[in-house]
């Protein structure tokens, strides 16, 4: 707060009926020790948006205020917070966040849809799992926005992580079959999941060069299979070499 000083001095001339006034002015302004900073992310309408399947981010409850925003859950709705946002790439996604000056502790968020203006959760703090710090959200619409409110209710707790994954599908790689000297039928199968499947198909390489065949990996082929459904598939390759062993993923 700025305060203000005044001193005066009077000076009297003879002969003369004048009175002059001298004055400084001192200003004392806040120390900018005391300043509070406050997240750029403190409400709802400036919520930092996460990509899915991004990098974890970091973020801090340090300065947060609350809104008394329309919609919010009443256990906490006069707790401090900070809100990020996601648009649903499927149905169900998983939301991981954790302190990072308190691992492990159980930090309390939140998911609603709808607009800042009038918000509707959809899933609350004490749903589905016995721990706050991974949270899987179903029922989800693809291509609709979602808010994540983090709440400030642990003294001393103020940095967190956060990141925004999918809900992979179980696969699994079959033995191969119809195994000749050159050629051989590859097995696999995608459990069913409530997502678009992009793209399907098999890694595979000498097994001599490389036992774990991955994306880009020595020596690795790709065999894409059409089709965008769950379920088994397989695929016909050829061009072997007698007598090697293949590994495939």
């Amino acid at each position: 707060m700025k305060s203000i000083f005044l001193i005066c001095s009077r000076v009297k001339i003879p002969n003369a009926r004048v009175i002059l006034l001298f004055g400084l002015f001192f200003y004392v302004l806040p120390s900018k020790g005391n300043t509070i900073v406050v997240p750029v992310n403190d409400d709802c309408a400036n919520a930092t948006a996460l990509t899915v399947n991004a990098a974890t981010i970091n973020g801090t409850l340090s300065g947060a205020t609350n809104q008394n925003i329309t919609g919010l859950y009443n256990f906490y709705s006069g707790k401090n917070d900070v809100w990020y946002s996601f648009t649903a790439t499927c149905t169900t996604h998983i939301i991981t966040v954790d302190y990072t000056n308190n691992p492990g502790s159980n930090i309390y968020f939140e998911t609603y849809s709808g607009s800042c203006s009038s918000l509707s959760l959809v899933i609350g703090t004490y749903t589905t799992t016995s721990t706050y710090t991974i949270r899987q959200v179903t029922g989800l619409s693809i291509g609709t926005t979602y808010f994540i409110r983090i709440i400030d209710d642990k003294p001393g707790a103020t940095t967190f992580s956060i990141k925004m994954t999918l809900d992979f599908p179980p696969i699994s790689t079959s033995a191969a079959t119809i195994i000749t000297g050159s050629a051989a039928t590859l097995n696999g199968s995608i459990a069913s999941i409530p997502c678009t499947i992009v793209s399907k198909g098999f890694f595979y390489a000498p097994t001599g060069m490389n036992s774990n065949p991955q994306y880009n990996g020595t020596g690795v082929i790709l065999l894409s299979v059409t089709g965008n459904v769950a379920g088994s598939y397989s695929s016909n390759i050829s061009g072997l070499t007698r007598g090697i062993g293949y590994s495939v993923r």
